[in-house]
């Protein structure tokens, strides 16, 4: 059997945020076609507590063949089934263990006072832990390279790699990370829609099969897909035309169709050095027009760390020239640096 797992949808009311309620939507709508009737939320489900619950209940009450198990994330600790009518929401607020297919899940929900780690040290002493099984919790994978988001500062309910290894799940699956992750056996779903302009790219949830232990992730069809770039400009003849190139590629690289683009909102910062900015600011709309993107900042590309070349100095162009085509020709995958950070460090010493 396969079971569908999410988290962080952040719902307020439909008013508020009806793009997280069509993602929602869009994710029962996927199981439904492929005949998977239960859906597993990993905390988070509102953004807050004291919302109104009427608009999940009467979406859960159309879909009423997709069963949902909720467990409390750190914005909605205090959420219980009596906030709902519809039958096919179950929520879960002490350590449970729930048996699929002769596999068993461990639903942990957030406790603000507690880690994952005493939890399941408190489980474990008053229950047998099964051969097989999953844990689905809501919190902080203890790793260095875990990625802070404005949305969720701080920690919350970690959990340690040695309590995984001495424990052995097949798997734990959390929420509170909104950026979808994996880290070995650990997985975060991440948000199924983009909260803002930091949770950027097509968003997916995980289908998770219990016969194989396989995991597949699944995209949501988003009423915005958000997306950030940055590209170094030249003061060199060809300036639009590279900036055209840079730009072409990056939208062939999002792997989008024509109708994505359309959703696309772009946060674009343009840095370096130009000769003729009114030029370069009309080269811009045109490219975002020839691609049908628009910016998700009102006043526009972010020019900040642009600077103006006033004067053209020939020599010092030349002199460009040469170091841009040295650059292209070094061999960086070793170094924590790009050849555009480079370059761009270059133009400083060349113009200033």
């Amino acid at each position: 059997m396969k079971v569908a797992i999410t988290a962080d949808i952040h719902l307020k009311t439909m008013t508020e945020t009806p793009e997280r309620f069509h993602a929602l939507e869009n994710i029962f709508q996927q199981l439904k076609q492929r005949e998977i009737s239960n859906l597993f939320i990993a905390g988070d489900l509102f953004d807050r507590e004291s919302f109104n619950y009427n608009d999940l209940d009467e979406l859960c009450r159309k879909y009423s063949d997709i069963y949902l198990t909720i467990i409390p994330g750190n914005h909605d600790l205090q959420i219980e089934k009596r906030f709902f009518t519809a039958t096919n929401i179950e929520i879960i607020r002490e350590p449970f263990i729930k048996e699929i297919d002769e596999l068993s899940f461990l639903f942990i929900p957030c406790d603000s006072t507690k880690t994952i780690d005493e939890v399941l040290t408190e489980f474990i002493r008053n229950n047998r832990l099964p051969e097989r099984w999953i844990l689905i919790g809501h919190g902080d994978y203890i790793t260095r390279k875990r990625e802070l988001n404005s949305y969720e500062p701080g920690f919350y309910m970690p959990v340690l790699s040695k309590t995984i290894n001495k424990h052995n799940p097949l798997r734990v699956i959390l929420g509170h990370i909104h950026k979808p992750s994996e880290f070995g056996k650990v997985i975060y779903p991440g948000s199924p829609c983009g909260l803002d302009i930091t949770e950027t790219g097509k968003r997916s949830f995980i289908i998770y099969d219990t016969l194989t232990d396989s995991v597949n992730r699944s995209f949501v069809q988003t009423d915005t897909i958000y997306l950030t770039i940055s590209i170094l400009v030249f003061p060199v003849e060809e300036e639009i035309s590279s900036l055209r190139d840079k730009f072409n590629q990056m939208v062939k690289s999002w792997g989008l169709t024509e109708d994505e683009l359309k959703k696309v909102k772009l946060r674009f910062t343009i840095k370096g050095w130009t000769n003729d900015l009114p030029k370069l600011k009309n080269g811009i709309i045109e490219l975002l027009k020839s691609q049908g993107v628009s910016l998700y900042d009102t006043y526009g590309p972010n020019i900040s760390k642009l600077k103006i070349l006033r004067d053209i100095d020939s020599d010092r162009i030349s002199i460009l020239e040469k170091v841009r085509q040295k650059i292209d020709s070094l061999p960086l995958q070793s170094f924590l640096t790009s050849k555009d950070e480079i370059l761009e460090e270059a133009m400083r010493l060349i113009f200033e």
